[in-house]
């Protein structure tokens, strides 16, 4: 393909390279090397700085690295058309840069790109992010002092890590402004400094919307789903009961997509009347809460089988499952809530049932793994027999849900996060439902399991639909249109 007919930023002076090291705060990262005089140099600064957040995912990381590396070259491009003299200040590169990535280096009808770049428009959105990521690794070195042994005076551009660190000392200067900085915490200080230099770097215009309606999985539909949706086999009453059972969970508990990921066998817990206790634990320092094991962490008792917590980076793709942290106790627990008794009474039948199916699959896993097993509830019936069950799996199984409700009851249901089908679909469901019943916006809180009660407005936002059945009711009022003197 032709270097001018590309639809992404090619990197001409980097190169970002995962690589496995040995560290205490991570199995591997996304390393940043600069084509300095023709041979690759690694970043130093980048490191340290991933080591500093370690927790955060490799994704974000390879966010970083990238809009650094795409920094770096448009450096070297600018240098390359400017004389020696030419000194260009920190804010006006940036503001270039993240205006080059939006809108593209290749603006007329030549297709010529001066600086040789060639960067395709990548939007916005793109932009933003790149430089919300420049700016947060500026602050952190400035913060952590990082360069402040290597800055150089005179350089007219960034071209190698040294120069880099003359601006971005330069981009920091901001917080010194305020003669109370010594007593702000660093963490508010990093983020109203980012906030406000953002703003200054360059100034984008908000195309997105502040609402967006119909986000919930259509309630009408929940009957058909359950009951219709995971049936394999109508003659012999066969069904995907793992997909069934994580529906039912999502949908009638609220949990994230994410979260079944990280539930372990005894995490369900049946009582005796019937009824059914669950809850989610977080995936690495609460306890396991196995008999005979004390008070081993659950990082410590996979560790002895030779996996790691779901959440860990370190992962492979299809077993990592994010974890959003929640409204926990003192055990790193927080308790899940059903939404009628009757599910309750549904989805304990389903767990014992589960658990011989299960066991079964865990038979096989145990022979292709050294007579070792795992304690996450769902599991994986196809490849690797047994296995924990992923997220993209559960997908599929659903879009295949979809597909039985389309043809049986001839209906449209796409797939799709804009249409409330996606997995977290569900949970926005499950809030609106309590909503429209009326439950308190605490409760609604603790059912959620979100630490602010502001959290859930996203989720509890009346669908165009209620707007419109509440404008009804008010319409027909006897006193409505007394009201608006239209009687």
């Amino acid at each position: 393909m032709d270097i001018k007919e590309r639809n992404y930023c090619y990197p001409l002076h980097h190169v970002v390279v995962i690589q496995k090291i040995l560290s205490p705060a991570f199995a591997k990262a996304p390393f940043l090397y600069l084509n300095i005089e023709g041979k690759p140099i690694l970043f130093r600064g980048l490191v340290e700085y991933f080591e500093y957040h370690f927790d955060s995912s490799l994704t974000w990381k390879r966010t970083v690295a990238r809009a650094i590396g795409l920094f770096f070259d448009y450096s070297v491009a600018i240098q390359s058309q400017n004389s020696p003299t030419v000194k260009l200040s920190s804010f006006k590169l940036l503001r270039n840069f993240a205006i080059a990535v939006a809108i593209g280096t290749n603006k007329d009808e030549s297709k010529i790109d001066p600086l040789g770049l060639y960067w395709p428009a990548s939007g916005v959105a793109t932009a933003k992010r790149y430089l919300s990521a420049i700016q947060d690794f500026i602050t952190w070195a400035s913060l952590e002092g990082f360069y402040s042994s290597a800055l150089e005076q005179g350089l007219t551009s960034p071209t190698n890590e040294r120069a880099m660190a003359k601006y971005f000392h330069e981009a920091s200067k901001a917080k010194q402004f305020s003669f109370f900085s010594h007593l702000m915490k660093k963490e508010s200080l990093i983020r109203s400094i980012v906030y406000r230099e953002n703003k200054r770097v360059v100034k984008f215009r908000n195309r997105q919307g502040t609402h967006s309606f119909d986000k919930a999985f259509p309630s009408e539909w929940i009957p058909k789903l359950i009951q219709d949706g995971f049936l394999l086999d109508e003659e012999t009453g066969e069904e995907d009961i793992t997909a069934k059972m994580i529906t039912t969970l999502l949908m009638f508990t609220g949990m994230r997509e994410s979260e079944f990921c990280h539930l372990w066998f005894n995490d369900l817990v049946p009582l005796p009347d019937g009824r059914l206790k669950g809850f989610l634990r977080e995936p690495s320092d609460s306890y396991c809460n196995i008999i005979g094991e004390g008070n081993k962490s659950r990082r410590e008792y996979l560790a002895e089988r030779g996996l790691l917590p779901r959440n860990d980076i370190a992962n492979p793709h299809w077993y990592f499952a994010g974890w959003k942290e929640l409204k926990v106790d003192s055990s790193l627990s927080a308790e899940l809530f059903f939404l009628h008794k009757n599910i309750e009474m549904l989805l304990s039948n389903m767990f014992f049932s589960y658990l011989d199916y299960r066991e079964l699959l865990l038979k096989k896993y145990r022979l292709t793994h050294n007579g070792l097993d795992h304690p996450f509830l769902f599991v994986k019936k196809h490849q690797d027999t047994g296995a924990p069950y992923s997220i993209s799996a559960y997908v599929d199984a659903l879009k295949r849900a979809y597909k039985r409700l389309n043809k049986k009851y001839n209906l449209n249901i796409k797939y799709g996060k804009n249409y409330g089908t996606s997995p977290h679909g569900f949970r926005h469901c499950f809030a609106r439902l309590l909503k429209e019943a009326g439950v308190d916006p605490k409760v609604i809180q603790n059912c959620l399991r979100q630490r602010s009660i502001a959290s859930q407005e996203a989720y509890t936002e009346p669908t165009a639909a209620f707007v419109s059945a509440e404008l009804n009711k008010a319409r027909n009022a006897n006193d409505f249109f007394d009201a608006i003197g239209m009687s």
